[in-house]
């Protein structure tokens, strides 16, 4: 048996004799509150009198003390107690301390014969050989508390006529030197008795070590034992060979730390972005790096925004389900996608419908548009433009294909993707208080790839008029919108005129809402307050700088409750 084990053993009978001791010692402090103990021991007192004995009427026992040097007396009383009450409990079992180490260390599982660990006492040892030898022993035992209880008790500020702290330790060594004496005799004498002599001082040492454990408490042996328990369960953990080669190897722990999060995030985007994907509801699906604020590092997730209760549910299904096993190592969902509703994901430019006749102030009551644009054939889809002049002189104006393009075009083009022709060619572009320019669609895109050049129109101004690229000079504040301020997207639309955020970006899978259907792009959402940006805003072109200061652009596409989505038009 380990140490462990018998530490284990030994203080769960410890616990259970604390539990008798203590009940006995409680009926005692309550029976004698108010009482008088009287110890036999004939005497003379101070003044000469004869006295039969050491008398009290304990006063300070059962109830707390008001000061703390009577709260003292009461802690003395109340261990005196335990104390000889623990002994008399060890005594009445037959609980020797040696004996039940010895009974514990030897004690095995499957050996009936081993069980008993307290013997107590039974009728036929006092009626055998030995019953003299029991007799002697109770009776050394009883001088021996006897002497004890006179010292203790001698004591107490109750106690009347008390005895000299000299005089008074006088029977207890007479016990010790009876004790001593006796054994030398038998010793002298002979070996016949000398093993009953030597139990008796072993078993009388025996129950006053018992009892002074036993004095310690339930509480005591309560927590030890909890603490033991812990630690037996780390020892078996340790001594266990799966604690090594299952789990904590060093392969396993040199994979851990050189496998990244985003590799991490990357593999179980490339294993559930196609699930995640046919929850209907789910409107994007894309990494993004955001700073966590307690460990002040940066993380990588996958952020999925939903619209429906039901696509909830079936993303915290799958959350809670999904993981990948990269070499010895498993990673779970749970801990790396994050879902976020929105209330939807629409192109920005299609939420209102614009009808022939009424003018804008009306229409739209927020901001009156500049540089807008819309196709000759129908006005619902109002969105903001770009003008620029290629290299041979020619100017051209580009933005969403939804913005440029008819509504039956649009649909078309939906339907039947790059190998539709666009029939309504004409677009209007307003710049400011100007009449209209016309420009007619020579390229778009309206399909699926890899978020580059996505929902874009690109037509060409029929008058070729330098004039008309001046004026929408005038109207652009191209010195803030080239200005470099470090970290920063700006954007200049047909309704909100200029506008900066943060120019983080992460490419995203996105079911955006056209007016009548639905269309799934690539497209890279960026840290925009969505909620700034308006009705019209559909291919506002955005400014902002890359690591190597090179300056870059694109538009915006679409928006939801927190992010606003664009096309790359570096690419």
């Amino acid at each position: 048996m380990s140490g462990t084990e018998l530490l284990i053993s030994f203080s769960i009978i410890m616990m259970m004799l604390s539990f008798v001791s203590e009940r006995l010692s409680n009926l005692i402090k309550l029976y004698y509150q108010n009482k008088t103990i009287f110890i036999p021991y004939p005497h003379k007192g101070f003044k000469g009198k004869f006295l039969w004995g050491l008398e009290a009427k304990l006063k300070i026992l059962a109830n707390r003390q008001p000061t703390v040097q009577s709260e003292k007396q009461r802690e003395y009383r109340v261990l005196v107690i335990n104390i000889l009450v623990g002994i008399a409990i060890a005594i009445f079992s037959n609980a020797n301390f040696f004996e039940l180490i010895k009974s514990i260390s030897t004690f095995k599982g499957n050996d009936n014969n081993n069980i008993n660990i307290i013997l107590g006492w039974t009728i036929d040892r006092f009626t055998g050989d030995d019953k003299w030898w029991l007799l002697a022993g109770a009776i050394y035992i009883l001088l021996l508390l006897w002497s004890l209880s006179l010292i203790l008790f001698n004591q107490l500020v109750e106690t009347d006529n008390k005895i000299s702290k000299r005089n008074i330790k006088w029977p207890f060594i007479s016990v010790i030197g009876i004790s001593i004496i006796a054994y030398i005799i038998i010793l002298i004498c002979g070996d016949d008795s000398k093993k009953e002599v030597s139990a008796i001082f072993q078993h009388t040492i025996g129950y006053v070590i018992t009892g002074l454990f036993l004095s310690l408490g339930s509480k005591f042996w309560h927590d030890l034992l909890d603490l033991l328990f812990k630690y037996k369960n780390v020892q078996q953990h340790l001594n266990q060979k799966s604690t090594y080669t299952d789990y904590d190897n060093p392969e396993q722990i040199l994979s851990l730390a050189n496998t990244s999060e985003y590799e991490v995030v990357d593999r179980l985007m490339e294993e559930y972005q196609g699930k995640i994907n046919k929850i209907k509801g789910v409107v994007s699906i894309g990494k993004n790096t955001f700073l966590h604020k307690r460990s002040g590092l940066y993380r990588k997730i996958i952020e999925v925004e939903f619209t429906t209760p039901s696509a909830q549910e079936e993303l915290y299904e799958l959350i809670n389900e999904g993981s990948v096993t990269i070499d010895y190592n498993t990673f779970y969902l749970r801990d790396y996608l994050k879902p976020l509703y929105t209330s939807k994901l629409t192109a920005v430019g299609n939420d209102k419908d614009l009808n022939t006749t009424g003018n804008w102030s009306e229409r739209i009551k927020e901001v009156k548009p500049i540089c807008y644009a819309h196709n000759e054939k129908h006005k619902s889809n109002l969105g903001s433009f770009r003008l620029f002049k290629e290299d041979d002189g020619t100017i051209y104006a580009e933005s969403n294909f939804h913005v440029f393009a008819s509504k039956n075009d649009l649909e078309q083009a939906h339907k039947l993707g790059g190998v539709y022709e666009p029939k309504d060619k004409t677009v209007l572009l307003f710049i400011g208080d100007n009449p209209h320019e016309e420009a007619t669609i020579i390229e778009f895109n309206f399909g699926e790839g890899n978020g580059t050049r996505k929902d874009y129109c690109k037509a060409k101004l029929k008058s070729n008029d330098i004039n008309i690229l001046k004026k929408y000079n005038k109207v652009v504040d191209y010195k803030w919108l080239l200005e470099n301020e470090n970290d920063k997207m700006k954007m200049f639309g047909a309704t909100t005129k200029e506008i900066s955020f943060w120019k983080n970006k992460s490419l995203t899978y996105c079911h955006i809402k056209y007016k009548t259907f639905y269309k799934e792009l690539w497209l890279y959402k960026i840290e925009a307050r969505a909620k700034h940006i308006n009705f019209g805003d559909s291919g506002a072109m955005l400014y902002y700088y890359d690591n190597d200061n090179k300056l870059k652009k694109g538009l915006i596409v679409a928006k939801s409750d927190h992010y606003a989505y664009m096309f790359d038009l570096n690419n």
